[in-house]
């Protein structure tokens, strides 16, 4: 019984070395470009190269919520979706075997 046990043990630590690295792997793929992002999001560029970034906090994102330009943007962005998706149901059965849809 006690090599039953020992052996289960066994196999849950192997089992936790084996999943730690890709976990941490996967961690440092998505959460470093993501800090990344939000830090730069509160910062100021200028391109020229001899200008060091400045802290301006959330006027940045003051500044895209507010602009027209960006709005129109995102409803040019859905519209195409929309229309996009109409034109998949309508034209899309065609496709399928047997006209049905499979997702």
């Amino acid at each position: 019984m006690a090599k039953n046990i020992d052996l289960l043990e066994r196999q849950r630590r192997l089992a936790w070395y084996l999943i730690v690295p890709a976990v941490l792997v996967v961690f440092l793929v998505i959460g470093y470009p993501l800090i990344q992002v939000l830090v730069y999001s509160v910062l100021k560029y200028k391109l020229d190269g001899v200008t060091p970034p400045s802290f301006v906090g959330f006027r940045n994102y003051v500044f895209i919520l507010t602009d027209p330009d960006f709005w129109l943007a995102v409803q040019n962005t859905l519209i195409f979706f929309g229309l996009l998706r109409y034109a998949r149901m309508c034209f899309g059965s065609d496709c399928c075997p047997g006209g049905k849809f499979e997702f």
